[in-house]
């Protein structure tokens, strides 16, 4: 397809959906009730305590900005620029991060049966896991006055009433920095093995 779009004069963009079953094989290995307990899943986790909630019955939803993910999901896009990157018609790599795979990276109503408040609320809600708080915390320096013991299922609700309540701003400034991140590592990765391409897309 490359070699095509190089004959045709055209350029070609990459896509790939943050879903890849390669990079998520290599990721899942604690069952929710681990993760209620306090193992250190790589999924998103909801204010209820579900794993993958709002993403698809299918595919497992990792978080974004958990350093795993993003260390597989760098390894994919370093795959990506190997295999690819010498072919002068790929222009670039694109990330699919919205709605469908990465949604609660997202701070808008995107549901017609809920108005906005209620929409924002159960977005930000579903990054109540525990790497993203631990993040949280080390990037703003704010702590979450909790009761829930650190292992105790009812921590993800109670963190993120707290969190809605006292730092909502904040925790949007921190999604939207750790995301900027997480795409900064895959570009670095495919720029690397595709130095031709230069910026690998978003």
């Amino acid at each position: 397809m490359a070699r095509m779009f190089e004959r045709n004069g055209l350029k070609l963009v990459l896509n790939v959906e943050a879903n890849n079953p390669l990079p998520e094989s290599r990721l899942h290995e604690f069952t929710h009730y681990d993760v209620w307990h306090g193992a250190p899943g790589v999924s998103n986790v909801n204010a209820d305590g579900r794993q993958n909630a709002g993403g698809s019955a299918i595919f497992p939803i990792s978080s974004p900005w958990h350093p795993k993910v993003r260390e597989e999901y760098s390894r994919l896009a370093s795959e990506l620029g190997e295999r690819y990157g010498k072919y002068p018609a790929v222009a670039g790599l694109s990330w699919i991060t919205g709605q469908c795979w990465w949604s609660p990276t997202l701070a808008m109503p995107i549901n017609p049966g809920m108005n906005a408040s209620r929409e924002e609320d159960a977005l930000l809600g579903l990054t109540s896991d525990d790497e993203t708080f631990r993040q949280f915390e080390a990037w703003s320096g704010i702590k979450a006055a909790l009761q829930a013991a650190p292992d105790s299922p009812k921590r993800f609700k109670e963190r993120h009433a707290w969190v809605m309540k006292n730092a909502k701003d904040k925790f949007i400034a921190f999604r939207d920095w750790a995301m900027t991140q997480t795409h900064l590592a895959f570009q670095k990765a495919f720029a690397e093995k595709a130095p031709r391409q230069g910026l690998p897309g978003h």
